[in-house]
């Protein structure tokens, strides 16, 4: 098939066409015209009269309504070759390469041997490739203009000064809990001034939200899970790769910009201010606060969705277990996991008491497990980036396991109850803590904690250390042991106990809590923001502290 066949209907429709098209020829185009309209009225349907009146059209450069022609012979056939080459000339004249394209390659599935709609369909194509590759220049063209405009207007507001732009901790949930901990408080100790925070995709956005209240941040989703830095086991610090972070965030512009912005990882502020602060700044009075919208819709899904009433006390338990980072027993955290299941008769005291006990975490493996009204499994009901924060700000108190979630009540100053911590880890200013015990693969005997902060907090790599416990073990001889039923239930009870000043410390649990103090080392850090154990754990496990002196 080369074009679609027109068969005459009626003698005097083919008359009036020729006298039509004679006319045509001779660029009688209004006479013409007027002919192709009788012809129209005497058969819609025959695409030879909107044909010609297209021609008209064209001929007298009106070409905006031979295009319209054209397009209504297109509908009534398709395949039509005069019309489809007029159509396809004109749409290529119009730079209108696409349309051309999809018009002639459907012709071509009818007509596939016809050599000139494929050379036109090649110069549509070639026309096409070249009006892109002009459009993308003068693109690049235009914007790099617009951002030398942006980079010159920059020096002079900066008057020639460079501004520093910090990124955050910002792809883990400790990261970035530590960020709204640190941040506000270094800040308003005056080490921070008019930087500029960079973050991506976080997880949880209310955290984020809250800290761009204190500070400036700019969130940009494309910046990627993970930042060029390198991380110091030993002095806890992250360096910023900064040529290669300045690649990224500004592409091909970063060597125009290098006199303008200066990149830095700070580790959520630390290197802004001298280490002998440190104390001092964490104690800074800074609490974060909701807004007045959040503070309602917190309380409307406590009541509605969780079932806890207004005004109600509840207690935010968080067992870490394997789900989050999808462990195995190999994998090297899996050592401070714990399991939710041992804090039952804990949990059943605090109920007995008159709170709600509400289990939080996300991803997690295990179930609550425990069937009474008033413990709720809001892990696995629901849960929300807000709601996450909301209900470990307004908790009676927090008790689990070290980890992302403990440093929002601690930025808080909601009670902590720290639970089964791995490496004596009494950190989080919290009010008591209860330790994972550590059995030597040696002998088997239990590890008492004066040699292990003898040992471990003395070797000059120990951070290397701290969250890999494959490698205790291998290098250390060093497994850990959870917390028993027992041992929580004792600690829930001396917490609830202190925190309505109920709970009697004799002069014998001072002095063991002076003794235990004494373990530290006064420039270790765990010396400096130390939590005391649970007096109850304390004074069971004298032999497990001290040994035998």
């Amino acid at each position: 098939m080369t074009e679609m066949t027109i068969t005459s209907s009626s003698a005097p429709l083919d008359d009036l066409l020729k006298q039509a098209d004679a006319l045509l020829h001779e660029r009688c185009f209004d006479k013409a015209a007027e002919i192709y309209k009788q012809c129209s009225i005497l058969d819609s349907t025959d695409p030879r009269s909107g044909f010609g009146l297209g021609l008209c059209h064209k001929g007298r450069g009106q070409i905006q309504e031979a295009l319209h022609c054209f397009s209504q012979v297109l509908t009534l056939a398709p395949v039509f070759r005069p019309n489809v080459l007029e159509l396809a000339e004109l749409l290529l004249e119009r730079n209108a390469y696409a349309q051309a394209i999809r018009l002639l390659t459907f012709y071509l599935q009818h007509a596939p041997e016809d050599l000139k709609v494929c050379h036109l369909l090649i110069k549509a194509q070639q026309c096409l490739l070249e009006h892109s590759g002009a459009s993308v220049q003068s693109a690049a063209t235009s914007n790099d203009l617009v951002v030398k405009r942006l980079h010159d207007i920059l020096k002079i507001l900066l008057a020639n000064k460079k501004l520093k732009l910090d990124t955050l901790i910002y792809n883990d949930f400790g990261g970035l809990s530590y960020g709204l901990m640190l941040l506000p408080r270094v800040k308003a100790a005056g080490y921070i001034k008019d930087e500029i925070f960079l973050c991506g995709r976080v997880p949880n956005q209310q955290l984020l939200e809250m800290l761009k209240r204190e500070i400036n941040v700019v969130q940009d989703d494309q910046l990627g899970s993970v930042l060029p830095v390198e991380y110091d086991w030993i002095k806890s610090e992250y360096t910023l790769k900064e040529h290669e972070f300045a690649e990224k965030f500004l592409g091909r512009h970063h060597a125009l910009f290098q006199d303008v912005f200066s990149f830095t990882h700070s580790s959520n502020g630390k290197s802004y201010y001298p280490a002998e602060q440190s104390s001092k700044i964490v104690q800074h009075p800074f609490k974060p606060k909701f807004t007045d919208e959040e503070e309602a819709r917190g309380r409307a899904f406590l009541r509605d969705k969780l079932g806890v009433p207004d005004n109600a006390p509840f207690v935010c338990v968080y067992a870490r277990d394997a789900g989050y980072y999808n462990e195995t027993a190999a994998s090297p955290k899996f050592f401070r996991n714990s399991d939710i299941l041992s804090y039952h008769k804990a949990l059943r005291f605090l109920i007995d008491q008159g709170c709600y006990v509400i289990r939080v975490g996300s991803d997690v493996k295990t179930s609550l497990g425990l069937d009474h009204p008033h413990a709720v499994d809001y892990a696995l009901r629901g849960r929300t980036d807000f709601m996450d924060i909301y209900l470990l700000v307004k908790c009676r108190f927090f008790m689990g396991t070290p980890g992302g979630l403990q440093v929002i009540p601690w930025t808080f100053g909601v009670p902590l109850l720290n639970v089964d911590t791995a490496n004596l880890n009494n950190g989080g200013n919290g009010v008591i803590f209860i330790p994972k015990k550590i059995r030597s693969t040696k002998d088997g005997r239990y590890v008492t904690f004066k040699e292990f902060v003898n040992r471990f907090y003395t070797l000059p790599n120990y951070q290397e250390f701290w969250e890999d416990g494959p490698r205790q073990q291998s290098e250390l001889g060093y497994v850990y042991e959870g917390c028993t039923e027992q041992e929580l239930f004792e600690g829930a009870v001396e917490m609830w106990q202190r925190l309505n000043h109920t709970f009697v410390e004799s002069e014998t649990d001072r002095k063991l809590l002076e003794q235990y103090r004494a373990l530290w080392p006064r420039d270790n850090v765990m010396f400096v923001s130390s939590t005391p154990p649970a007096t109850t754990y304390l004074r069971r496990n004298q032999h497990l502290f001290f040994g035998d002196s």
